[in-house]
């Protein structure tokens, strides 16, 4: 009799044991796919709004292919978030109603150090309704080193691609930097200007870059 009263003890103490655990462990809630996305798309956008709001200190001098990235911030404003600064990639000046920006720098990033602010390259986009040939060259003009020089003139499938040479920019980037469309090494100094057609002869954007890689 007394073993099975000790027996019923044990039973009614381990049932009360087992009740509490269940009270004190309340179960973990699972997210589902969608929330997991949302939650990752969140926090991407947020390390992207860090990466792009980070200011860059304006600085004198022209804005001109290279020149300091900071000159391009101090004539066009903070970059705005259409930019990818670990690719050395800066756009200014939204179009007003549009998702288009009319300017993008280009850095050498990837080398670092002098390099990762000196612009390496511009593109200059159009409006929606595109540029005449003379608007585009005027407008891209603007961004050449004062020194530049025209050499030729070379035709593209949908544009054309002009070459000039700069003393300065000989100076100002390594020999190594000029390249021509097979990666091969060309005389330092020279840059070219690749002009897209939108329609017909409409121009819907003009890029300036150093060598002549833009030439195919």
């Amino acid at each position: 009799m007394q073993y099975r009263f000790l027996l019923l003890f044990l039973l009614l103490a381990l049932l009360l044991m087992s009740c509490g655990e269940s009270q004190v462990s309340p179960s973990t809630p699972s997210l589902s796919n969608t929330q997991l996305t949302a939650i990752d798309s969140a926090r991407q956008t947020a390390a992207a709004a860090t990466i792009t709001a980070e200011d860059i200190k304006p600085t004198s001098g022209p804005a001109l292919v290279g020149g300091d990235l900071g000159a391009f911030v101090a004539h066009y404003g903070q970059p705005n978030g259409h930019s990818t600064p670990d690719g050395g990639f800066f756009n200014f000046q939204r179009y007003p109603g549009s998702n288009r920006d009319f300017l993008i720098a280009q850095t050498d990033a990837a080398d670092g150090g002098v390099y990762a602010q000196r612009v390496e390259g511009v593109t200059a986009q159009a409006p929606d309704a595109g540029w005449l040939q003379q608007e585009a060259s005027t407008t891209c003009a603007a961004f050449f080193p004062r020194d530049a020089v025209y050499q030729r003139e070379v035709g593209l499938v949908n544009g054309y691609d002009k070459i000039y040479f700069s003393a300065s920019l000989a100076r100002l980037f390594p020999a190594s930097a000029f390249t021509d469309a097979s990666d091969d090494q060309i005389q330092a100094g020279l840059f070219d200007v690749r002009y897209l057609y939108q329609s017909n002869t409409i121009i819907g954007s003009c890029g300036i870059s150093i060598g002549t890689e833009q030439t195919e």
